[in-house]
């Protein structure tokens, strides 16, 4: 198993402040959709499966963050400023965002004015399918569905989870990888085998 990040373009990510409240809301994941092309490799497109996440929803601890930093939290689902809704087409989020602290303040005015408008997930997959198939442009690749996994975080973000160059890609990887180890150190011994972009 090896620690993932997917980038969602054009992500619904909008503001909402509803009795003085600030909330980010939006569709983290959309279901059965095909990644951009060589994700997860080259040759290869991807897609969530509706359900995959079922047991982290039901019980682990989902944090949101603004580009995958730990340091940036903006909430999570144990004391309930992260909202997590499954449907059949995705996995939809709302953060309550703290107006006493200015890194949500920014956020809230960042995706209002739509400088940031994307989103992207973390997550390790433990079980999926490859077949043969075509994307929405007819070129064949191989297709991957993640049927089951652990999700550890959403994240409001402000560029693609996989950067161009391959150092930048495997510094992220790497980084995500010991985040993920220091909050699940049961996971350590997977992620020293842990696949780097």
């Amino acid at each position: 198993m090896s620690a993932d990040r997917r980038y969602v373009s054009n992500a619904e990510l909008r503001v909402a402040s509803d009795a003085g409240e600030m909330r980010l809301e939006g569709m983290a994941i959309r279901y059965n959709s095909l990644s951009k092309a060589n994700v997860p490799a080259a040759g290869c497109r991807e897609k969530i499966s509706p359900g995959c996440f079922t047991r982290s929803l039901k019980g682990d601890d989902v944090m949101a963050f603004y580009n995958h930093d730990g340091n940036a939290l903006l909430g999570r689902t144990s004391n309930g400023s992260l909202r997590l809704m499954d449907s059949k087409e995705g996995l939809r989020f709302s953060v309550r965002l703290n107006p006493n602290v200015s890194l949500h303040r920014d956020i809230h005015a960042l995706v209002a004015d739509r400088t940031l408008h994307d989103c992207s997930f973390g997550f390790v997959a433990d079980g999926d399918d490859w077949e043969n198939g075509t994307d929405d442009e007819g070129k064949r690749c191989q297709i991957r569905t993640v049927k089951s996994g652990k999700l550890f975080e959403i994240s409001i973000v402000g560029s693609p989870a996989y950067p161009s160059t391959d150092a930048t890609a495997r510094s992220l990887a790497y980084d995500f990888a010991r985040q993920i180890t220091e909050r699940e150190p049961d996971l350590r011994e997977q992620f020293e085998k842990v696949r780097l972009f």
